[in-house]
């Protein structure tokens, strides 16, 4: 699988500041990021809703760092260094996505609501992809559409 910026050399704060400007230059009101081991997220404010992304980070202990096509054992820099190569890259492709978004609402090929509706923040905490995810996957299994995904039609 090919995947995109693999061989980028813009660091990771670069990406994030970059994402950050991007955000507030079209029109965002707030911006927040935090970040774990496993994951990383960020959370801005446009057009009276909140947005939320969670970028999955790669596990600096999966063994594709640890050994090579051989079985032999990588010494600890070089696995720091493709641990990182991969984050970057991770990095680079949720600026992407989220420059690619902002500039579909903003020339008009799609609304703000059509293109972010999954990521909205809701005020449980939960994305609307979070509280729908289940009842989508019940309804293509069941054939039937729950009535919650059809509120407002009758």
């Amino acid at each position: 699988m090919r995947r995109f910026a693999v061989g980028t050399t813009v660091s990771v704060d670069k990406s994030i500041g970059e994402i950050r400007s991007m955000v507030m230059r079209y029109g965002g009101t707030t911006f927040g990021q935090a970040e774990g081991s496993s994951k990383f997220g960020i959370q801005f404010g446009m057009k009276e809703r909140f947005v939320k992304f969670i970028l999955p980070l790669p596990n600096r202990d999966d063994k594709r760092y640890a050994r090579d096509g051989r079985g032999a054992v990588r010494n600890q820099d070089w696995r720091f260094a493709k641990w990182e190569q991969d984050c970057r890259s991770r990095y680079r492709a949720l600026a992407l996505a989220i420059k690619a978004k902002l500039e579909a609402v903003e020339t008009g090929i799609t609304t703000f609501e059509e293109e972010f509706y999954a990521h909205i923040l809701l005020p449980g905490g939960q994305t609307v992809y979070e509280l729908t995810r289940e009842k989508v996957n019940l309804a293509y299994k069941s054939g039937e559409t729950p009535k919650m995904l059809m509120a407002g039609v009758e």
